[in-house]
């Protein structure tokens, strides 16, 4: 899961994913929808990658605090 809270100012959260660390791209809940946030919440990601890293676009005085919460499966 991906949780997001504090003073967005206009900002946008996004979460992306890269399986070698270069490339990245937006990640997608359940319903196909790319996981961002402009207000504080929780949403749920359902990509399994290498590297996540989280993304503030736009705003300005932005101050958010994000939390990521992860699984192993061992097959």
């Amino acid at each position: 899961t991906f949780q997001v809270w504090g003073t967005f100012g206009g900002a946008t959260v996004s979460l992306n994913g890269s399986n070698d660390s270069v490339h990245y791209s937006i990640l997608h809940d359940a319903f196909g929808n790319d996981v961002s946030l402009s207000a504080s919440g929780i949403a749920q990601v359902t990509e399994s990658s290498l590297w996540v890293q989280p993304i503030t676009q736009n705003g300005s005085g932005s101050s958010v605090t994000v939390v990521m919460t992860f699984r192993r499966v061992l097959r």
